[in-house]
């Protein structure tokens, strides 16, 4: 078998299923990873070559009638895979609803054999248009042979919170920092890591500025003694995969996180983490945290074994395997 992966021409393909490649080329599935071009001309002999291919995987785009009309028509098998709730707008914008947005949804997964959604609340939501048989939950994962656990017995002075992101999501960092600020003041032997293109303007609690860097990301998180995410609540959070947290509870650090979309599903209050909506309970939280080293430990124990259970590239990779060898017999037999 070979699949043929089209991801848009503006993202770097390092999750999902571009991330599975060397994985299906061990078990004889042959894999091509094509960025979309942005001529129309190209991109449909682009299209056109999914015909050679088993399985045809679009990643994270929704497509115009006419694109969708020629890679329907030539794909012998169709699978659409995304992460981000693609059917609205992103936090900040008025109004999160688009008619346009959700019509090219509707259309690019109704046109698919089979469709990858990133967590439980975009599986719901494409479950309006196609049927459940045809929708999966495949979480975004990584490879725990590169996710090794941290020493937790290098231990410094300071506690170290630390958050991993991009500069589009750094707001969402923004609105906890007064609980940062007022756990340093409580404790004073905390800091802030922050790992991004940018940085937080105004803060109290001591940064540590780190620019991300692709190589060195595990180190980075593995430098972390609590790991944050907060969001906010809206349609376009609610669809976020919880990277980070799986980042986090990988090397086996705790989190606390707004408890909204894939975090939840992660994040077990009280077990690997902890769940916040409030300032109070930021901080009441992260103190709790910062003022047990066992408690830290125990928790990020645990949630490394749910990542090694549920999100890892190990034990997703086989259940991807199996949909794709399973969908192109059906196909077979229906031909």
């Amino acid at each position: 078998m070979k699949i043929y992966i089209l991801f848009h021409r503006s993202f770097t393909p390092r999750y999902r299923v571009p991330q599975f490649i060397p994985y299906l080329r061990q078990r004889g599935i042959g894999a091509d990873l094509v960025r979309l071009s942005g001529n129309p001309f190209d991109r449909w002999r682009q299209f056109r070559r999914a015909g050679r291919y088993e399985v045809t995987v679009l990643q994270r785009r929704l497509l115009q009638p006419w694109d969708m009309a020629v890679l329907r028509h030539a794909a012998r098998c169709l699978v659409f895979d995304f992460d981000d709730a693609l059917m609205y707008r992103s936090s900040g914008r008025a109004r999160p609803f688009s008619v346009s947005r959700m019509i090219k949804f509707r259309r690019t997964v109704g046109s698919c054999d089979m469709v990858f959604a990133g967590n439980s609340f975009l599986k719901k939501e494409t479950e309006r248009y196609v049927s459940p048989d045809r929708v999966h939950m495949i979480p975004t994962v990584v490879d725990m042979e590169q996710y090794t656990p941290k020493d937790h017995t290098e231990t410094g002075d300071a506690v170290t919170i630390g958050w991993i992101g991009s500069r589009g999501t750094l707001r969402y960092l923004q609105t906890v920092m007064p609980a940062l600020d007022e756990a340093a003041r409580r404790w004073g032997r905390v800091r802030l890591k922050v790992v991004c293109d940018a940085f937080p303007e105004r803060h109290q609690i001591p940064l540590i500025k780190k620019k991300w860097e692709e190589t060195a990301e595990v180190d980075d998180v593995k430098s972390f003694d609590v790991g944050i995410m907060p969001l906010s609540d809206d349609p376009w959070t609610r669809g976020k995969c919880a990277l980070k947290i799986v980042q986090y509870q990988a090397v086996g650090i705790p989190v606390v996180c707004s408890p909204v979309g894939a975090n939840r599903d992660i994040v077990k209050h009280g077990s690997n983490g902890f769940w916040a909506t409030t300032h109070d309970e930021w901080v009441q939280h992260l103190s709790t945290l910062i003022e047990s080293p066992g408690l830290r430990q125990k928790m990020g124990q645990a949630g490394r074994e749910i990542i090694v259970e549920r999100y890892s590239l190990q034990a997703v990779g086989e259940r991807i395997v199996r949909l794709m060898r399973d969908l192109t017999a059906r196909m077979e037999t229906v031909q």
